[in-house]
């Protein structure tokens, strides 16, 4: 029996939630024709034109988006589709006025961000079938505002794994940014936002470059405060968006994770595959990834962080034991693992 499945992101940037919805939508799925509609500009709509067949898009607009939802009701009647996935807040209100127009199709939500939920009815609303988290914390923020537990499921966001521990010969970083041959490499992979705590990784970098010349910085990602950290602090390298992102991952020493609030934490799981030694700001998603001093490091303030991570580089052996560590723990993080999770919820939901 072949379930036809439609996803709905709104977002036209690239980041961990997009990169999810990317894997779900060209995983192998055995019984479900997955169909995808995302704003026309979007990065998501870029990176998945070779299947323009079960592709949609559409002009995204400010506000109430009437044009939107009226050309998504016709998609959903002429794909016959039987289950709506929703992968963030914009998505969420655009399937509900698509209700307003006559949609019947049930959904399920897919909650990416512990952030706190504004508009509690869309989710308890029985339209939504049910609310996938991508962590235990994610699932406790639901349960804060919707009061039912037997609605949520947890299922862990996937990487592919062996994309990110294959080794890469090409290590050219420290020859294009002028880093000597013998220093450490302390970076980040995050978007340059406020609420990713971008300040903190910064504020340490500093202190240690004070002490220890021989190690350098580097911050991958772009977003709103990019310019303004970059005039801030000089000495650190700020490289924007990368694409071959495992490329760069293998060339960094240590992987300072300082973000205080986080879904799940993907950069996270992505530096363990490349077999990068963690340390991370104690955000309660990270913990369901981390086990202190076991496969990575948990630090609180910020001479936690460095104390830990002098530890990593001063001592070659303990720093291949957690990254050793590290790479066994993650393999609950396959994305062929999650995609055959979400196989098996959509055919729950569909299959009477």
């Amino acid at each position: 029996m072949e379930l036809r499945i439609l996803h709905i992101n709104c977002n036209k940037e690239w980041r961990g939630g997009e990169q999810v919805v990317h894997a779900i939508f060209n995983g192998a799925f055995k019984q479900c024709t997955q169909f995808l509609f995302c704003p026309s500009n979007s990065e998501l709509a870029n990176r998945n034109t070779q299947k323009s067949a079960n592709l949609f898009t559409y002009n995204k607009k400010m506000g109430v988006d009437i044009i939107g939802a009226i050309q998504l009701k016709n998609i959903i009647n002429s794909q016959q589709i039987q289950l709506i996935h929703l992968h963030d807040a914009h998505a969420i209100n655009m399937y509900y006025l698509a209700c307003f127009f006559g949609v019947k199709v049930p959904a399920v939500i897919h909650r990416h961000v512990d952030y706190p939920i504004k508009s509690a009815w869309k989710y308890k609303n029985n339209r939504i079938l049910k609310i996938i988290c991508v962590s235990k914390s994610v699932e406790n923020t639901v349960h804060k505002y919707t009061h039912n537990k037997q609605k949520t499921i947890v299922i862990y966001s996937g990487i592919a794994i062996k994309k990110y521990s294959a080794i890469i010969e090409n290590k050219n970083l420290k020859n294009e940014l002028n880093i000597p041959k013998n220093n450490k490499i302390i970076g980040i992979v995050s978007a340059l936002e406020k609420e990713k705590n971008i300040e903190e990784f910064c504020q340490i970098a500093q202190r240690i470059h004070k002490e220890k010349k021989e190690y350098n910085f580097i911050v991958i990602g772009k977003g709103s405060l990019f310019t303004l950290y970059q005039q801030q602090y000089p000495f650190i390298h700020f490289l924007g968006f990368k694409e071959n992102i495992t490329e760069v991952l293998q060339q960094i020493d240590i992987f300072l994770f300082t973000s205080k609030s986080e879904g799940l934490g993907m950069a996270v799981i992505e530096a363990m595959a490349a077999q990068i030694p963690i340390v991370s700001h104690a955000s309660t998603a990270v913990k369901e990834i981390i086990e202190h001093q076991k496969n990575g490091y948990i630090y609180t303030t910020p001479e936690e962080a460095i104390k830990y991570i002098y530890t990593l580089l001063e001592q070659p052996d303990l720093k291949k034991e957690i990254t050793q560590n590290a790479l066994k723990s993650i393999e609950k993080f396959d994305v062929s693992l999650s995609n055959n999770q979400l196989e098996t919820l959509y055919i729950s939901l569909l299959v009477k």
